[in-house]
């Protein structure tokens, strides 16, 4: 009686391991597959940010109105969304006004070689500008801002 009674607990132990193998490796498969989801979206994300580049070319001033506009162009293959660009003042957002200076397609797209004007308010001054695309690529440059002037670098 007792041998059976052994071959019964070794059957019951080794039934309850091979549940739990089933249960781990179907939750580590489940987890894996939300993490491979994840990486594809991020490397969506990491390409897309690679393919856009933007360049503060330039800037001026309206010392009447203390209008500073900065004149940036989309450099990359990526179009982006012209409307959903922020500009950052030493680090604050600031409100601005967006405009296309120079467009080649007919389309509401921010395409490669157009340029838009982001103009801000602002008293003269040195400033440490960062404009961000829509899709976060960024460019960033120090402006000086003179009652006749305004100069990027």
């Amino acid at each position: 009686m007792r041998g059976f009674s052994t071959i019964i607990a070794s059957a019951i132990l080794f039934i309850a391991a091979a549940v739990a193998a089933y249960i781990f490796v179907s939750g580590a498969m489940g987890s894996l597959s939300n993490l491979q989801g994840a990486m594809i979206e991020r490397e969506k994300l990491i390409s897309s940010r690679l393919q856009s580049v933007i360049d503060i070319d330039a800037c001026s001033y309206n010392n009447a109105t203390n209008i500073a506009s900065f004149y940036v162009t989309n450099r990359g293959t990526y179009p982006l969304n012209a409307s959903m660009t922020k500009i950052f003042i030493n680090g604050i957002l600031f409100n601005s006004t967006i405009d296309f200076i120079q467009k080649i397609y007919n389309d509401p797209a921010w395409n490669r070689y157009e340029t838009i004007r982001v103009s801000v308010t602002l008293p003269s001054g040195v400033y440490q500008v960062r404009v961000v695309s829509s899709v976060g690529s960024y460019d960033e440059k120090i402006a000086y801002i003179t009652n006749t002037s305004c100069s990027v670098s």
